[in-house]
């Protein structure tokens, strides 16, 4: 079972995904009754398509010119949460951790106090934005088709350019990528984001987590 912690965790601003920069409504996700045990495992990171594994521009839209490799399926020992809210549910790795702030995590806030992120992490959100309010987040420009829950979306890679991040974080600690998967869904636009320290992304484990993902009637 994942440990949730209830220290704050203090994330950059710069990093937040530009495709979510709107004001947004945080869900934070809740272990389910009876979730399993999961296995600590190392997730394999695998080259997405479309040459999206190079450097680019800070903020930059790198073009999806081939479709994602189909992830293997979501191991039996992963946890499930269910949105305290009742809207959702998704699975993630056993040894991932929930921040106060409801953001999912692959290492363990109680051993990193840093202002930014660890190296060789992933940080994975879930928010959901009201459509009746000129809403401007989580936009589909330069995405292209995904789903999500099982509801056709859009899904939006940007690639950053580490040289351009902020001088007084590590190398290894800068973000790399940001991947958003998005639909519109019961009056509501939920957004689905992961952003990477690693070199090489690892948007296996994000697909898989994306792949869980089911909405709540």
């Amino acid at each position: 079972m994942p440990r949730f912690l209830l220290l704050p965790l203090v994330i950059l601003a710069a990093t937040v995904l530009a495709a979510c920069t709107a004001a947004k409504e945080d869900a934070t996700p809740t272990p389910s009754a009876g979730s399993p045990t999961a296995t600590p495992g190392t997730p394999t990171p695998t080259e997405p398509p479309g040459g999206a594994g190079g450097g680019g521009f800070e903020g930059t839209i790198v073009p999806i010119t081939t479709p994602f490799p189909t992830p293997p399926p979501v191991p039996a020992d992963w946890a499930s949460y269910t949105d305290p809210e009742g809207r959702f549910t998704f699975r993630i790795p056993g040894d991932w951790f929930v921040s106060q702030g409801g953001a999912v995590i692959s290492w363990d806030p109680a051993t990193w106090s840093k202002p930014y992120f660890p190296p060789n992490s992933t940080k994975v959100d879930v928010v959901v934005l009201p459509l009746n309010g000129g809403i401007t987040g989580c936009e589909p420009t330069g995405g292209t088709p995904a789903s999500l829950g099982g509801i056709e979306g859009w899904q939006v890679v940007q690639q950053n350019d580490p040289t351009a991040d902020t001088p007084s974080i590590p190398e290894d600690s800068k973000i790399r990528r940001s991947h958003a998967v998005a639909a519109d869904y019961k009056g509501s636009r939920y957004c689905l984001s992961a952003l990477f320290t690693q070199d090489v992304p690892d948007e296996v484990t994000f697909s898989q987590i994306v792949d869980s993902f089911g909405f709540i009637d």
